[in-house]
């Protein structure tokens, strides 16, 4: 790994870096959504009580995708600022997918059955997408 020239810092190769696997992360789980949605209701953290909630897995999965493709096409023009800022954004998207799952948790709970809690998954999603983006700003 290389030293920054001007930053003397090794920080934004590591922006870099997590950006790739946020990107494959975001494409791969945004295309198992949309191929497989029963199997990964309970990564994205939605309730399977209703059948009609597979076209909501679905969409987030088609989401995922896009933004993912999004990110690999701002990554592609090489530009750090741009894509820290594409990163940091998109970790609005994992703050409410949080907020979203811990309604819908608290909905399901005083009615019966619970997936896994995906909370967490969402808070590193979110910390992730921005330690990545503040990496790149780094640069």
């Amino acid at each position: 790994m290389t030293v920054h020239p001007v930053s003397g810092t090794r920080a934004p190769m590591l922006g870099w870096a997590l950006s790739i696997v946020i990107v494959v992360s975001l494409v791969g789980l945004g295309l198992g959504g949309v191929a497989a949605p029963r199997r990964f209701a309970a990564l994205y953290g939605i309730v399977l009580d209703d059948e009609r909630a597979l076209a909501f897995v679905r969409a987030m999965g088609a989401r995922d995708v896009v933004i993912g493709a999004l990110l690999a096409v701002i990554a592609l023009q090489r530009r750090s600022a741009p894509l820290g800022w594409g990163l940091c954004l998109t970790a609005l998207v994992a703050v409410t997918d949080y907020a979203v799952v811990t309604a819908d948790r608290r909905a399901a709970a005083s009615g019966g059955s619970v997936t896994m809690d995906a909370r967490p998954l969402h808070v590193m999603g979110a910390v992730g997408l921005i330690v990545a983006g503040t990496l790149l700003f780094l640069g």
